[in-house]
């Protein structure tokens, strides 16, 4: 172990003793090398910490000079067809369009505005319906639908203005619980006195179009089994609640278009009894097809287009297409049926008012029941319950009307080709009605119903056209 010296001096000069003194501590160092120590260590630390701060500062000064991407949130996007329409799938879920938008049929969330180009729908279910609400106004592609339903309508549109286009093959198929005022229902259901109803093709609005096998087709039905269910019209659910009751402001502007309904039912038209349970407020009012191809079929006690179990019709117009319409039992093609056996139903009067068929190019074929006696075109309460049933030709056109039992077995009605309105009240269960080129001077040879010419119109006679 080292030992320092220690010199002890004597007062007034020299050295009376050396003593050794041991240190503090075996591993302390001398303060003066402890002080270099610290000024070095001191400078290391200085230096590291200025380098740290410096590489710190480099790298902040670097991350900053980094362009950053702003992070978005993930929009949820819907699906839009190319005319702007939104895509819904009923396959999907039931379908709402309501004031604010669509509601379900696949969107994974709900609109909060009505989209202003409407709706085009495709898919197929037999679990989910689609529903206009009330005073909606919409436009609603059918693309190839297919719905059947047990309860209501497989499209509903009461109380709403609605446009449905046809694209492709559409099928519905209304199955709901016969004479159901709960769950009762129509291929297509439309109760009340207001709203509007249109279905076309896509090209209806070019001019010269004539719908053929391009055209969007649809095919409506109701069970034929079950009592009460129109193709397109009013549900019997409808008739014994205030506002409900009545089909009306329907028109068929194209498309091929079948409809056929259940018992006591029309393929297009009013619910059964609907005149009676409403109290005379609801029955078949301004009933309107204007083009297409149009094939309605009735049941016992239901016409083929007009009125269910003898409720009345009042507005029927036929301006344009291809009709075929056709009634069961005591149901005629076009009209009111009869209101039940032995007066059941006093209230349903059966009566037809203001029918007219106008055109150029129309032509209508309406058939009724020859065993029960109903008319191809009127109703089945007799003539005296028909007024104002009138058939128009356009300008430059004739008319002819044939009445008959078949469509071999017919007889043209007194003055048949006519070229101003002709009352078009007839009696058989066969009819049909349909317009041709004016000739001036012409005539039917009954016995075989050919068209005899004695001359042609000359040219440049002008012919007044007729209202």
């Amino acid at each position: 172990m080292l030992r320092k010296r220690k010199w002890l001096e004597k007062p007034g000069g020299g050295i009376c003793e050396i003593k050794e003194v041991p240190p503090e501590s075996a591993e302390e160092e001398p303060l003066e090398k402890k002080f270099i120590s610290q000024i070095i260590n001191s400078t290391t630390e200085t230096a590291a910490s200025e380098e740290k701060y410096e590489t710190t500062a480099a790298a902040q000064q670097e991350e900053n000079s980094i362009p950053r991407k702003k992070i978005k949130k993930t929009a949820t996007k819907k699906s839009l067809a190319e005319n702007g329409q939104t895509f819904l799938d009923v396959s999907k879920g039931n379908i709402t369009i309501t004031a604010n938008g669509a509601v379900g049929g696949g969107l994974s969330k709900n609109e909060t505005e009505l989209n202003p180009k409407g709706y085009w729908i495709t898919g197929k279910t037999s679990s989910y319906r689609v529903i206009v609400n009330k005073d909606v106004r919409t436009t609603i592609t059918l693309d190839n639908v297919d719905i059947t339903v047990t309860a209501f309508d497989c499209i509903e549109v009461s109380h709403a203005y609605v446009t449905l286009i046809l694209v492709g093959e559409n099928k519905l198929y209304c199955d709901c619980p016969a004479a159901s005022h709960d769950k009762g229902g129509c291929a297509i259901g439309k109760n009340g006195m207001d709203g509007e109803l249109v279905i076309t093709c896509e090209n209806s609005d070019e001019e010269g179009h004539k719908c053929d096998d391009s055209c969007g087709s649809l095919s409506a039905k109701g069970n034929p089994d079950k009592l009460d269910i129109c193709a397109i019209g009013s549900s019997l659910r409808g008739t014994k609640k205030a506002g409900e009751a009545g089909f009306s402001n329907f028109t068929i502007k194209g498309g091929n278009i079948e409809a056929s309904g259940g018992g006591h039912s029309c393929g297009i038209g009013v619910a059964c009894m609907s005149q009676s349970f409403s109290s005379g407020v609801g029955y078949a009012k301004n009933i309107t097809i204007s083009g297409g191809n149009v094939k309605a079929i009735g049941t016992s006690s239901g016409a083929g287009i007009g009125g269910g179990y003898g409720t009345k019709v009042e507005g029927l117009y036929i301006t344009g297409g291809k009709v075929e319409a056709e009634g069961g039992a005591y149901a005629p093609g076009i009209g009111s049926a009869y209101n039940g056996s032995n007066g059941v139903a006093p209230a349903q009067t059966m009566e037809v008012k203001d029918f007219k068929i106008s055109g150029g190019d129309t032509v209508v074929t309406a058939v009724g029941d020859q065993s029960t006696n109903m008319p191809g075109i009127g109703s089945a309460g007799g003539t005296s319950l028909v007024s104002n049933a009138v058939a128009v030709p356009d300008f430059g056109y004739q008319g002819y009307i044939q009445d008959g039992i078949s469509l071999t077995n017919y007889s043209f009605v007194e003055g048949t080709p006519f070229k101003e309105k002709k009352e078009s009240n007839v009696g058989k269960f066969y009819t049909k009605v349909y317009f041709g080129p004016f000739r001036d001077a012409n005539g039917i040879e009954d016995s075989t119903k050919e068209q005899t010419i004695s001359s042609a119109r000359p040219e440049g006679i002008h012919l007044q056209r007729n209202s």
